[in-house]
């Protein structure tokens, strides 16, 4: 369970994501929801350098 007795550093951990649409595999940024969820992959930020590795990412 996520502890929100402070609430903004919750809301910033949450802005620590890379949006990939899965659709073309391209990634759209950090603050990107026009994809459609269930086309939306979310990446954290300090992850995406393997996650390019690992995955066939368009940036």
């Amino acid at each position: 369970m996520t502890n929100l007795l402070d609430p903004a550093k919750t809301i910033a951990g949450a802005y620590q994501r890379v949006c990939v649409d899965l659709r073309a595999m391209t990634e759209v940024g950090l603050y990107s929801y026009h994809v459609p969820p269930r086309r939306r992959l979310w990446i954290w930020a300090s992850d995406l350098e393997q996650a390019c590795k690992d995955l066939p990412l368009v940036r």
